[in-house]
């Protein structure tokens, strides 16, 4: 709670950097929340300064956030993977992971009206044979308790 008062200017003013060590001490012990919380605070900081060590350390909290299905984590992940489809040497990873997550979010469904709008319409684009494969790969993550998603084959 503490994280988030300072993360929220709830009584107190913005301090990100206490919110993030508050998220951080609680995350070290376990709370889910406060794993994603810190991720979104990660991505603030890649943001800002364009540090790759700061998505991948965000990518890996939503990863642990996911297995409890938050759908927002899903979302966020997706994110993080369509931001790298560019990335010439793994556009294909990429791209399949964020429609893996955007498509998962969906389904489960999202909290955020103005999120699962997007999604949405973001999922329409994608060709119907592929939303079709992806069906299965989704059905495996399932399975799998949101453990080892969307990973393709070298």
């Amino acid at each position: 709670n503490l994280g988030r008062m300072y993360r929220y200017a709830t009584g107190v003013n913005v301090d990100l950097e206490k919110s993030f060590s508050y998220f951080q001490f609680a995350a070290d012990r376990g709370h889910i929340l406060a794993k994603h919380n810190l991720a979104q605070l990660l991505r603030i900081k890649y943001r800002e300064t364009k540090n790759e060590e700061f998505n991948m350390n965000a990518e890996k909290l939503y990863l642990e956030v996911v297995q409890s299905k938050n759908t927002d984590a899903m979302a966020f992940l997706g994110s993080i993977y369509f931001e790298k489809i560019p990335i010439k040497e793994t556009y294909k990873e990429n791209y399949f992971k964020s429609a893996g997550w955007f498509y998962l979010a969906d389904k489960i469904g999202l909290k955020d009206e103005a999120m699962a709008i997007e999604i949405k319409d973001y999922l329409k684009t994608l060709p119907s044979d592929f939303v079709a494969q992806l069906k299965g790969w989704v059905s495996t993550c399932e399975e799998n308790n949101y453990r080892n998603c969307f990973i393709l084959k070298k």
